[in-house]
């Protein structure tokens, strides 16, 4: 139940924002964990287990949006976690794209032996130094309104994951 809420609502699949303005691009494995990795680790396992003011405290801020739409999703993700308080999903962090300021990983969420290959983009902004996840989780539309080199990059992440995404399910059914 939870999980087909996930992948109907809110796919949880990590896409990192880092490094936007250098131009510097990246592809990276868990073996060669980065900073993206790790923030979207850290945030992960805030949201599993219920610690809402770290998890908050990770959300990236938006010029000109509201405290509420900032943190609408996170706290609709909350509000389903709280019905599942015996339970706990966990979510495998693949790889990672790093394009300057931005980034995408990609997440695996599942709920153990058995559990559907499910795969999704999770994005995430470098901000004062520290990386911050996207309101929108696996939109990236709050962060670039008015920002076109933003919107190019996130573009960008979002081709190179779909693509990639269509490789590890085509690696997956072999």
């Amino acid at each position: 139940m939870r999980s087909a809420y996930w992948s109907a609502s809110v796919p949880v699949v990590l896409v990192l924002i880092v490094g936007c303005g250098s131009g510097d691009l990246r592809v990276g494995y868990l073996a060669k964990e980065a900073a993206p990795m790790q923030a979207a680790r850290m945030f992960s396992e805030a949201a599993d287990t219920g610690n809402y003011p770290r998890a908050r405290a990770m959300i990236a801020s938006v010029d000109g949006l509201s405290e509420e739409l900032r943190l609408h999703d996170l706290n609709h993700v909350f509000e389903i976690m709280s019905e599942f308080e015996d339970e706990r999903w966990f979510h495998r962090i693949l790889e990672y794209k790093q394009d300057g300021d931005c980034a995408v990983v990609i997440v695996h969420e599942w709920e153990g032996a058995g559990s559907a290959f499910d795969l999704d983009p999770l994005y995430l902004i470098r901000q004062n130094g520290a990386w911050k996840v996207s309101p929108g989780f696996t939109d990236y539309e709050y962060l670039v309104e008015s920002d076109e080199t933003l919107s190019t990059r996130f573009e960008q992440l979002k081709t190179w994951f779909k693509q990639r995404k269509k490789e590890l399910y085509e690696q997956r059914s072999q």
